[in-house]
C-alpha cells in the first residue's frame, strides 16, 4: 500500500529514521512487511536490469525524509548542512553520517571515527540487512546486532567484514609535554567549532550536567548559545549567551514524555532524558522542527568510550532529525582519549575551572526531579 503522508506510513514511528540496507536474492520480498511510501530514495546494484536466477541484489532504500542522497553508485546519509564537506572528504567533526558505494554484489559503508551514526545488522537466510534503527530489523523477525567501534563495513551475500579505516588524514606527533597535549586538545575543539560556524548561523549547546558543558562554555565564551533550563538560576560565571527553556510546562506530563523518548531511543539510559527534553522543548517553543546545530558536552565523559558511543547513539535516535555533534571529540581528540594521555581533571585544571563551580553546576541538575535514577 502506497501512502504519501509520513505520519500515515509510520504510525508511532514518524520521527524515526527509515533506512534499510539489503543484500539478498530478492530484497523486495522482505519489504512486504512494510507499508511503502510513495516518495522513496533507492540505490540498487542491479540498476534496473532484468533479474536472473543467480542474481543477488544490493539495495539501499529510505523515505525522502531520511537524509539519503544518491550519486551514481555512491550514497551519503547526512544532514543537508554538511553534505558537500562529507561527500568529498573526511570531516574532522564527528557528525552523524554514513557514506559508501553499492556494487552489484557488495555494499561498502563508511561512518565517522566515533561511529556516531548508529548501525545494526542481522543475517538473513539469503544475505544481510542493516539499519540505523533496531525496529526495522526486528519487524522482519530477526535479531539486530549493534556495530560498535567499527567504521568500515563491507557486506556481501555470504559475509560481513567489520574494520576501521586507519590514518584518516590525521598525522600528528603527541607531545610528551602534557601542557602541549592539552593545548592541542583544546585547539581541536575550537577548530571544529569554527568549522561548524561556517556551515550554519546558529549553534546551540544543550547542557547535560557534565563537566564537558563547562569546558565548552569556558572555551567558546560569548560566542556559544546555551539552552538553559533553570529559571531561578543563571548559568556559571562564563560570559555565555543563553536562552531560557521553560521546563515546567513539559515536566507536567513527564511520564508520557519519558516513555516517548525512550521508545525513540530504543533505550532506558536515563542520561539522555534531560538533554532530549531541553531540545524538544526548545524546538516546540520556537516552532521549529530542527535547531540548526546542537553541541553536547557529553563528549568529555570518556571514562568508557564504548558507553559514551552508545549514549550518543541513543541521543541521536531520540532527537533525530535534530543534528547533534559531540564537539569535544573532534578530530584527533578521539585518539588522544583512547591513548589515555589526558584526563578531565587535567582539562578543568588547565582552564582554571574551580571545583566549587563544578559542584554548583552539577547541583543544578540534581535539583531537577527527572527521575529517581537519573543521576545514580
Amino acid at each position: 500500500m502506497h501512502v504519501a503522508n509520513r505520519d500515515a506510513f509510520f504510525p508511532g514511528f514518524s520521527e524515526k529514521q527509515f533506512l534499510l540496507f539489503f543484500i539478498s536474492e530478492d530484497p523486495w520480498q522482505y519489504l512486504r512487511n512494510f507499508r511503502i511510501p510513495n516518495d522513496l530514495v533507492i540505490l540498487s546494484g542491479l540498476k534496473g536490469f532484468k533479474r536472473k536466477k543467480e542474481d543477488v541484489e544490493t539495495l539501499i532504500i529510505s523515505d525522502k525524509f531520511s537524509w539519503l542522497t544518491v550519486y551514481n553508485n555512491d550514497f551519503l546519509v547526512c544532514d543537508e548542512l554538511f553534505k558537500e564537506s562529507i561527500r568529498d572528504r573526511e570531516t574532522d567533526i564527528p557528525i552523524p553520517y554514513l557514506k559508501g558505494s553499492v556494487k552489484k554484489r557488495e555494499i561498502e559503508i563508511i561512518r565517522d571515527r566515533l561511529n556516531y551514526h548508529p548501525l545494526y545488522y542481522s543475517r538473513l537466510p539469503d544475505g544481510f540487512i542493516l539499519s540505523p534503527r533496531k525496529e526495522w530489523i526486528a519487524k522482519l523477525g530477526y535479531k539486530p546486532i549493534s556495530i560498535l567501534n567499527k567504521n568500515h563495513i563491507i557486506v556481501a551475500q555470504e559475509s560481513i567484514r567489520l574494520s576501521n579505516i586507519k590514518n584518516m588524514k590525521h598525522d600528528y606527533a603527541v607531545s610528551k609535554n602534557k601542557i602541549g597535549l592539552l593545548e592541542l586538545f583544546l585547539d581541536n575543539i575550537i577548530h571544529a567549532y569554527t568549522e561548524l560556524k561556517r556551515k550554519t548561523k546558529r549553534v546551540y549547546l544543550v547542557p547535560s550536567g557534565s563537566v564537558g558543558d563547562l569546558v565548552l562554555m569556558n572555551l567558546l565564551r560569548e560566542d556559544i548559545e546555551l539552552l538553559w533550563p533553570f529559571k531561578q538560576m543563571e548559568p556559571p560565571r562564563f560570559n555565555t549567551k543563553y536562552h531560557y527553556v521553560d521546563m515546567d510546562s513539559i515536566l507536567r506530563n513527564k511520564e508520557d514524555i519519558y516513555s516517548k523518548l525512550r521508545d525513540k531511543a530504543e533505550s532506558s539510559d536515563n542520561r539522555l532524558i534531560l538533554p532530549a527534553l531541553i531540545i524538544d522543548a526548545f524546538r516546540k517553543n520556537n516552532k521549529s522542527s530542527t535547531a540548526s546545530v546542537i553541541l553536547t558536552g557529553l563528549g568529555l565523559e570518556f571514562d568508557d568510550l564504548n558507553d559514551l558511543i552508545c549514549t550518543l547513539n541513543d541521543l541521536f535516535k531520540a532527537l533525530w532529525p535534530t543534528l547533534l555533534i559531540p564537539i569535544a571529540l573532534s578530530g584527533i581528540n578521539i585518539e588522544i582519549i583512547k591513548q589515555g594521555k589526558i584526563t578531565r581533571r587535567d582539562i578543568t585544571n588547565y582552564l582554571n575551572i574551580e571545583e566549587d563551580i563544578i559542584l554548583e553546576y552539577q547541583s543544578y541538575f540534581k535539583s531537577v526531579k527527572i527521575s529517581r535514577s537519573y543521576y545514580e
